[in-house]
């Protein structure tokens, strides 16, 4: 299939739910997500010393680090 299609949204009591996307694209999008870097990722305990203790995410990633 060589032409463009728009994503379908579907509608569940008047709320969007849903949306199909033509394979291709769901075929990129994972392959553009298997490629990312773990670095792009805030490690789990950072996130918990920044929830625990209500700090700033620079101040958690220091006591992390």
């Amino acid at each position: 299939m060589n032409t463009h299609t728009e994503p379908q949204i579907i509608y569940q009591n008047g709320q969007p739910a849903f949306v199909v996307i033509p394979y291709d694209d769901y075929v990129a999008m994972q392959h553009d997500h298997d490629q990312r870097d773990e670095s792009d990722y805030i490690p789990q305990a950072v996130v918990d010393l920044m929830f625990e203790n209500d700090w700033p995410l620079l101040k958690a990633w220091r006591i992390y680090r």
